[in-house]
């Protein structure tokens, strides 16, 4: 018998430049002060690609083109749903980055300095 339980949509973007892939440090509880792939819940009605790029957009001002789904992750979640993580590569992006709430501190990092770094449960799935 099949039990049946609610999946929060979350969707995160890959998006690399001179082979160094963009996260940002979150602000907000639970994962506070912990390095994220951009992105975040898909709303209602809302087609998945149309949400990565509002949620790109409105975490790094970059408006990013030519996406392609690679890869899902479930997260079973601590507090609150569990969700499925949808990772998108980027091949284009463009605009100038900005800082917001959301993600105060924006970088560049390589993949061997993303070893070290304090990542929220998904980013480290994709990433390492």
């Amino acid at each position: 018998m099949y039990q049946f339980y609610s999946v929060l949509p979350v969707v995160v973007a890959l998006i690399e430049r001179e082979g160094k892939v963009l996260l940002g440090k979150r602000a907000n509880k639970p994962y506070q002060n912990k390095w994220d792939l951009p992105g975040g819940r898909v709303n209602p009605r809302e087609l998945l690609e149309d949400a990565i790029k509002r949620e790109v957009h409105e975490e790094t001002n970059l408006t990013i083109s030519n996406l392609k789904l690679d890869r899902a992750y479930h997260y079973p979640g601590n507090e609150g749903s569990p969700a499925i993580f949808l990772l998108y590569q980027v091949n284009s992006f463009r605009g100038q980055i900005e800082l917001t709430k959301e993600l105060p501190e924006l970088d560049w990092f390589s993949r061997k300095e993303i070893a070290n770094l304090k990542l929220t449960p998904w980013s480290k799935y994709f990433l390492t």
